[in-house]
C-alpha cells in the first residue's frame, strides 16, 4: 500500500513538473528557438513563400544575428499545435535560444526592432 501511494505521489510531482507555462499550457514554440545565445530564430507567416528573403536582412545592414528562419503560409502553422496566436499576415516572430522576444506585423518595425537589438 505505501508502494503505491509513493507512486501516485511520484507521479502527481512529475505531472505538476511538466513543460507547461504559468497557465498551465505548453509554449509549445521551443521548435522555433535559435540555436545559441548569440544568435536569434526569425518566424515569417505571410501569404507567399517567396514574400520574405534573408538577403532582405542584409541589405538593412543585419547581419550574422539570424542563424534560422521559418515560413509559413499558415496562420495555424500545423493547427496551431505552437500556440502563437498570430492576428494577421503578414507576421513576423523573433525568438532567441530561449523565449519568443518579439511579433511584428510590419517589415519595417521587424527591422527596426533587429537593428536595436544587434547594437
Amino acid at each position: 500500500m505505501k508502494r503505491i501511494i509513493f507512486f501516485l505521489g511520484v507521479l502527481f510531482i512529475l505531472s505538476a513538473c511538466g513543460n507547461g507555462n504559468a497557465n498551465g499550457e505548453d509554449s509549445g514554440y521551443k521548435f522555433f528557438y535559435s540555436d545559441d545565445k548569440d544568435t536569434l530564430s526569425l518566424l515569417v507567416v505571410d501569404t507567399s513563400l517567396d514574400n520574405f528573403s534573408i538577403n532582405e536582412l542584409e541589405t538593412k545592414g543585419i547581419k550574422n544575428l539570424i542563424s534560422k528562419v521559418h515560413v509559413s503560409t499558415s496562420l495555424k502553422l500545423k493547427d496551431n499545435k505552437y500556440n502563437l496566436k498570430l492576428e494577421n499576415k503578414p507576421a513576423y516572430v523573433v525568438f532567441s535560444n530561449d523565449e519568443m522576444l518579439y511579433t511584428t506585423y510590419t517589415k519595417d518595425e521587424l527591422f527596426s526592432f533587429l537593428k536595436d537589438y544587434k547594437n
